[in-house]
């Protein structure tokens, strides 16, 4: 484990060293490029670093918890969401008016998901009773 943690951070800053010469060499002309390497001595970095944290919670013994897979129902926004970015991206690529329907529409989108999830997340009120059709709570 020590090994493949020393190779991230290896690779990290030789990434870092490379973007570095490439953008004092290179200039303007080559800033993509160096945008690039830094992203990935980022994400290199990050693997490293999320290598060790493992690492030292299994050397004190501490299993790995299972988050407990919360249960989600069906929602329309994930579709909606998917039909905004092919607007915005046919809006990008040609008619402007299309982007901002699509930038619209994501938006909304996006509220309303979050919103839906939030609402799912919330605690519900049973008055004490487990889950029951509505059909089992009317008064008799």
């Amino acid at each position: 484990m020590r090994s493949s943690i020393r190779l991230w951070f290896a690779l990290a800053a030789f990434l870092a060293l490379a973007g570095a010469v490439l953008t004092v060499t290179a200039g303007s002309s080559a800033r993509q490029g160096s945008v690039l390497l830094f992203t990935c001595a980022a994400a290199a970095l990050y693997i490293g670093l999320a290598i060790r944290h493992s690492e030292r919670r299994f050397a004190r013994g501490q299993e790995p918890e299972e988050p407990e897979e919360p249960e989600v129902s069906g929602s329309i926004w994930p579709f909606v969401v998917s039909i905004a970015f092919v607007f915005v991206v046919i809006g990008a690529v040609g008619i402007r008016w299309v982007l901002v329907i699509g930038v619209i529409v994501l938006v909304v989108a996006g509220v309303g998901w979050f919103n839906d999830i939030q609402r799912q997340r919330l605690p519900h009120e049973h008055d004490g009773e487990p889950d029951a059709p509505a059909v089992d709570r009317l008064p008799e």
